[in-house]
């Protein structure tokens, strides 16, 4: 074949295998994502991440404080820019877009540095117009797929004898919620509408758009009194040896993702997080650690200090 990207195994459908690009220009770097795109015959594409590259130039303290972006932010935009350039070239990329946000918006001599760089690199950027928009999100709603551009086969090819009463269980015990699942896949853009009027109560359908903002698998554990129970935190999973391990469920947020990580070192590294090596540089990095802060006003208020000065709070 004249396509090294096309592929073809015997007794299984052909694949082809894209590269498309996005370059991100925002505030504190520059961002460039190359994602494969696999297209398979009679199957929805799949959008797996190649690479990421960022660069950290910071326009928006150009932008914001003085108004333009500088002569020194224009000269390593243009080299970064060649730097994408190449590896989009490296890597066989077909097509590619590339953004700038508010910090390029902003500026006085935003267009002169988007002409300049387009000079430079042949990379031609879009400045986003900043249009105002309302997100309004209280719908929840129901696939079969796992992932946003999966399979529409995936939760049925999850199902074997050995879940399928755990899955109905939890169903039954949670009577309200599946109901509540059910009526708000039912509604109707009028019925939407009505919810969304209650805060903008000027709203008009033509002037919304339903989106799907996200998705996430609901984790059913298997439960010895219940048969199956939802799990809607975050389950460790981790083998008995310890070597390997995984989150399932909700995505860990900045507020527990220490917590969790912490549960995940304990149960790995068990015999490691005992020793005095492990304990002191714990220590170093969460001063915290082992010590209740409900029990302990004097650290509550050092460790509060610390935080409020590393994230600029004011």
């Amino acid at each position: 074949m004249n396509d090294p990207l096309a592929i073809k195994q015997p007794n299984k459908k052909m694949f082809r295998i894209k590269k498309y690009a996005a370059i991100d220009i925002g505030s504190n770097a520059m961002r460039l994502l190359i994602t494969n795109i696999v297209e398979q015959d009679g199957k929805e594409s799949q959008f797996n991440k190649n690479s990421l590259v960022r660069v950290p130039i910071r326009l928006g303290q150009d932008s914001f404080t003085v108004g333009e972006i500088s002569e020194e932010s224009i000269a390593r935009m243009i080299d970064a820019m060649k730097a994408f350039r190449l590896l989009m070239k490296v890597h066989k990329v077909e097509k590619y877009l590339a953004f700038a946000t508010s910090a390029m918006r902003e500026a006085n001599n935003a267009f002169e540095v988007v002409d300049i760089i387009n000079k430079e690199s042949d990379i031609k950027i879009e400045i986003i117009d900043g249009k105002k928009e309302l997100l309004f999100g209280p719908f929840a709603g129901f696939s079969t797929k796992f992932l946003k551009h999966g399979s529409s086969f995936d939760l049925l090819e999850s199902l074997e004898f050995s879940n399928l009463f755990p899955m109905l269980s939890a169903g039954w015990h949670n009577l309200p919620l599946t109901k509540y699942l059910i009526d708000q896949v039912r509604q109707t853009p009028e019925e939407r509408l009505d919810a969304l009027k209650q805060f903008v109560p000027n709203a008009k359908l033509e002037d919304w758009v339903l989106e799907t903002a996200g998705q996430r698998v609901q984790v059913i554990k298997k439960d010895e009194e219940e048969g199956g129970k939802l799990e809607f935190g975050t389950e460790i999973v981790n083998a008995a040896d310890g070597t390997i391990a995984a989150l399932l469920g909700a995505s860990p947020g900045a507020s527990t993702s220490v917590s969790i990580i912490l549960d995940v070192l304990h149960r790995c590294f068990k015999s490691k997080m005992e020793s005095e090596e492990w304990l002191e540089k714990l220590k170093e990095m969460i001063p915290s650690y082992g010590t209740s802060l409900a029990k302990d006003e004097a650290l509550i208020e050092k460790v509060r200090k610390e935080t409020h000065e590393l994230l600029d709070l004011k």
